[in-house]
């Protein structure tokens, strides 16, 4: 993790965690200023991992009280829990 950065006085400066540290943190968000201008970023960078969302609307439905929701919600997330992993593609996907 490194930046080039033409500081305020001209020079192109590399600055990391060894090099130039007090930049480098002012860099990265540590100080309220104009440094001088990013030429370059250099980020470590991780393996993708897999990401789930789920998305439920129970709102197209009258109830007397929140509490009448409860039961419902938690019906809903215990058979996703449970059967998710074996379902098909078919009932994946979305926007």
């Amino acid at each position: 993790v490194a930046f080039e950065v033409v500081a305020a006085d001209g020079v192109l400066r590399t600055a990391d965690a060894c090099s130039e540290p007090d930049l480098f943190w002012a860099l990265r968000g540590g100080g309220g200023g104009a440094f001088g201008v990013v030429t370059a970023a250099y980020h470590r960078t991780h393996a993708s991992s897999a990401v789930a969302a789920l998305s439920m609307s129970i709102d197209d439905i009258t109830w007397a009280t929140w509490e009448s929701r409860t039961p419902v919600i938690e019906s809903w997330l215990d058979f996703w829990v449970e059967t998710s992993p074996t379902l098909g593609r078919e009932w994946s996907g979305g926007y």
